[in-house]
């Protein structure tokens, strides 16, 4: 949830190839307040058209999945894909995370050291950048959240009902600790 926050994804297709996982991060990151959906093969077809077709209209936030049904449907490709867990077949893996890497903006996986060394061996991952990030610092991720918010303010928000909200914080919040009300809201 923070890596999503911080890097502001708006629209993010996480690949699993272990459906359990798929099913546990559905699980988890709805708890979140984030729009996600998960599409397995034993999800019904018409079931799928739904959830592709309202995917790809960008009212749900991350669509977890696996490369075959990534394969099988046609998708308007998001800014960010993130692969969760590895494959099991390393060939397979670059030629997916090379078709990946010329669709969007951003491919983010999460990989131990000595499968990194082993993805960087192949011709195909030669023009692909591969950066290892640490895992995001807090103040990097209170960063990410206060400019989703305020991008959701612009554009999301009714003044009006802002307004009410900030006139209960002013009659019940002393002037002088309402950036403290703030902060701990953040914490």
């Amino acid at each position: 949830t923070n890596l999503i926050i911080m890097k502001n994804i708006q629209s993010l297709l996480l690949i699993c190839y272990n459906h359990k996982n798929g099913a546990e991060l559905a699980k988890y990151l709805t708890k979140t307040g984030l729009l996600v959906k998960n599409l397995t093969p034993k999800t019904p077809e018409a079931a799928k058209q739904i959830i592709l077709k309202t995917f790809n209209a960008h009212r749900i936030h991350i669509l977890i999945t696996t490369p075959s049904l990534i394969q099988n449907y046609k998708f308007i490709w998001p800014s960010h894909i993130l692969h969760f867990d590895p494959p099991n077949n390393i060939k397979k893996y670059v030629k997916l995370i090379k078709a990946h890497a010329n669709s969007v903006r951003e491919v983010i996986l999460f990989l131990k050291d000595d499968i990194i060394r082993e993805l960087q061996t192949y011709e195909e991952t030669k023009t692909i950048i591969m950066k290892k990030e640490e895992f995001p610092a807090d103040e990097a991720v209170i960063t990410g959240l206060v400019k989703t918010i305020v991008k959701k303010i612009k554009e999301d928000e009714d003044p009006e009902e802002l307004n009410m909200y900030k006139k209960i914080n002013k009659k019940n919040v002393p002037i002088f600790l309402r950036s403290y009300v703030l902060a701990y809201l953040f914490k």
